[in-house]
C-alpha cells in the first residue's frame, strides 16, 4: 500500500566549522523529482527547495527504501556525503506530513528556517511537479490544501511563530483549522484512494515520525 512520506534536509547551523549547503536549486527540482519516479522509487513526487532546506514529498509503496533513495539523491544533488546528512535529515509519514506541509507554508508554529511564509514557493514547486507529471492525484490535493490554508494563517504571528497577545486568539483559531484540514485530507485520502493508507505497526493509517526534524525538542 502506498505510503505518504516527506524526506527533508536543512542547513542548520553546525556547532564547529561551517554548515554543508543543502539546498537543492529550484531548477534542479524537476529532475530530482522524475528520477525518483523513473527509477521506481515513488509513483509521485514533488520537491519543495528553498535557499536553507530540501523536502521531497513522495508517494511510495516502500517506505524505509523510498527514504534511503531520497536520502542518496539529495546526498548527491547537495555534493556531499550520505552520512553528512544525519544531524540534519528528518522523515515524517501520513499526517504528519500534511500537518507539516500546511505551516511551513504559512510560516506559523515552526523553528527556523521553517518561520518564514512558504506560500510562494509551495505552489511554484505544485505547479512545476504538475507541468512536468511528477504529482498526481495524492500531491495534488496535498498541495493544493497547503497554499489554501496557509491563506488564511494570521498575519500578525511573530516571526518565530510565536503568538503575541494581540494575535494569540487567531493563531488558536488558525491552529484548529490546521487540525481540521488534516483530518479532511486523512479522510479524503481513505475514502478517495481506494483506501491505501500506509500501514505501520500500529496497523493503516499509522503516523510514524522516523527521526525528529532539527530544530525540535528532545
Amino acid at each position: 500500500m502506498a505510503e505518504l512520506l516527506a524526506i527533508g534536509v536543512t542547513d542548520e547551523p553546525a556547532p564547529t566549522g561551517p554548515s554543508p549547503d543543502l539546498s537543492v536549486p529550484e531548477t534542479s527540482a524537476p529532475g530530482l523529482a522524475s528520477r525518483m519516479i523513473e527509477e521506481g522509487v515513488a509513483s509521485e513526487a514533488v520537491v519543495l527547495s528553498t535557499d536553507r532546506m530540501t523536502e521531497l514529498y513522495l508517494v511510495a509503496e516502500d517506505g524505509l527504501t523510498a527514504e534511503a533513495a531520497a536520502l542518496a539523491e539529495l546526498a548527491s544533488c547537495c555534493g556531499v556525503c550520505t552520512s553528512l546528512l544525519a544531524g540534519s535529515a528528518y522523515a515524517l509519514e501520513e499526517e504528519f506530513v500534511a500537518s507539516h506541509l500546511f505551516r511551513i507554508a504559512a510560516g506559523v508554529g515552526g523553528p527556523p528556517p521553517y518561520d518564514v511564509p512558504m506560500r510562494g514557493r509551495v505552489e511554484r514547486a505544485h505547479r512545476v511537479a504538475r507541468d512536468t507529471g511528477s504529482a498526481g492525484p495524492l500531491l495534488d490535493r496535498l498541495f493544493t490544501d497547503a497554499a489554501e490554508v496557509a491563506a488564511d494563517a494570521p498575519s500578525g504571528a511573530s516571526a518565530s511563530g510565536t503568538p503575541t497577545a494581540v494575535d494569540e486568539l487567531e493563531v488558536r483559531r488558525w491552529e484548529r483549522r490546521v487540525a481540521e484540514e488534516v483530518e479532511r485530507f486523512s479522510s479524503w485520502r481513505f475514502e478517495t484512494l481506494d483506501g491505501e493508507l500506509a500501514s505501520g505497526p500500529d496497523g493503516p493509517g499509522a503516523s510514524v515520525l522516523r527521526f525528529p526534524r532539527p530544530g525540535d525538542a528532545a
